[in-house]
């Protein structure tokens, strides 16, 4: 069997289904993956087929530029993208099926191509989520960048405030051209993405019950897996860094503060965080892929590296300060270590919201006056025992959970075992490089 795995995203978003590839491929079967160009190297190494689904200039342009990581306009600019992976995953959709096959495909959140690929040229489609927002719900609904949903609204009213985000943000930005191109292959138009991209074969949630519990209005073939492991994928080299060994066996756990692969507008917040760990006392590891000042307060103490595996560092240190990436958070639960999650846009408010909930961690506000909060939020994180027990009973969960790509691998070789979707009969050229 050959399976295309097409992923939209960061790093951290990238990493799960690189894993999903290693693990169809150690079961005999064919994986080739799509995603960014700037991940070319990460899947290479690994050992799979790669294609590009955004070039490096146009991923920059997408995920790299300052507004991405404001919460509205940084949504805003995300789901203009999107479209722009429909004709990659078509093309190489297309010449998978020319040679008899019925494409096998597993889609993350925003690799909407899957989607579009499998209503014209048939086979099987998964999607996959890696978090709780991509699946809207009337009853737990999640939060969202600059659209806060209260908890004790009423169903239909959180579903139409939902709805309302979908048609003032994403809608406006992505179906334009997605609808132009099913006009063209006789397809119907599709009216609202977030209902569009879940598969009608099978549907995984990549995080656990605990972080969010399954909802009675979710897609019908649902099936909840846990968080992926995968953080030691996205080393850069297979040895330890010497520096970094050093540092973490010189004294004692360190406070991590990392804000993600791709990251802009957090100098103050890691200027912040770095000052935060002096005045508590703390060594400060500071991960960050472009170069960071360190204050003079927090020389002596502080330790900078591009990258580190925070599935070896998290397990060595006190506490984590971050910016609530779905994988990282996930990682943090892994390793047992207190959270404080500064979210800046996308997931990353739910994911806040829902570490605050679970007693693991604070959730904390960017903006205003954060070198002096920050400060006081580590001390209050630090000195709560409640917050240490509930992040080492989650730790515990997560030990004993089964392999979630595993399972995922599973569901793949079941749907493709199913009844596949009939391609669409008299299909026209597909129309590759319109516009929307």
């Amino acid at each position: 069997m050959r399976v295309l795995i097409a992923a939209v995203g960061t790093l951290g978003d990238v990493l799960p289904f690189i894993a999903l590839g290693l693990e169809l491929e150690r079961r005999g079967h064919e994986a080739t993956l799509l995603a960014p160009a700037p991940f070319e190297a990460a899947v290479r190494r690994a050992g799979l087929a790669f294609e590009p689904l955004l070039s490096d200039r146009a991923y920059a342009r997408s995920f790299g530029h300052p507004a991405t990581w404001r919460p509205v306009r940084g949504a805003r600019r995300m789901f203009r993208a999107l479209p722009k992976t429909l004709d990659p995953v078509f093309r190489v959709a297309e010449r998978h099926a020319a040679g008899g096959r019925r494409p096998v495909i597993v889609a993350s959140t925003l690799a909407i191509g899957g989607r579009l690929a499998f209503e014209a040229l048939g086979g099987h489609l998964i999607t996959a989520h890696l978090s709780p927002s991509a699946l809207q719900s009337r009853f737990d609904a999640p939060r969202l960048p600059g659209f806060p949903i209260p908890r004790m609204l009423p169903p239909a009213l959180k579903w139409w405030l939902q709805l309302g985000a979908d048609d003032h943000l994403i809608n406006p930005a992505t179906l334009p051209r997605l609808n132009a191109i099913r006009d063209r292959l006789g397809l119907g138009r599709v009216n609202r993405l977030r209902h569009w991209w879940n598969s009608p074969q099978a549907v995984a949630a990549l995080f656990p019950d605990w972080f969010q519990a399954p909802q009675a209005d979710w897609p019908a073939r649902t099936v909840q897996l846990g968080f992926p492991r995968v953080g030691h994928l996205g080393a850069e080299t297979a040895a330890p860094d010497d520096a970094l060994e050093a540092f973490l066996d010189a004294g004692e756990a360190p406070v991590v503060v990392t804000f993600g692969s791709t990251r802009r507008r957090t100098e103050t917040l890691y200027r912040a965080a770095m000052i935060a760990c002096a005045r508590a006392g703390q060594r400060c590891l500071a991960l960050s892929r472009t170069p960071l000042h360190i204050p003079a307060e927090a020389a002596g103490a502080t330790f900078v590296a591009p990258y580190a595996p925070l599935e070896r560092a998290l397990p060595r240190a006190r506490a984590l300060i971050h910016h609530g990436g779905v994988g990282t958070t996930a990682q943090a639960f892994a390793a047992g270590v207190p959270q404080i999650v500064a979210p800046l846009a996308f997931d990353q408010f739910d994911h806040a919201g829902r570490v605050a909930a679970l007693g693991c961690g604070l959730w904390f506000r960017p903006g205003p006056f954060e070198a002096q909060r920050l400060p006081r939020a580590l001390a209050r994180l630090l000195a709560s025992e409640t917050i240490a027990r509930n992040a080492a009973g989650i730790a515990e969960r997560q030990a004993q959970a089964p392999d979630p790509i595993a399972a995922l691998s599973d569901l793949v070789e079941a749907t493709a075992a199913g009844p596949a979707r009939k391609p669409r009969r008299n299909l026209p050229p597909y129309p590759y490089g319109l516009k929307g």
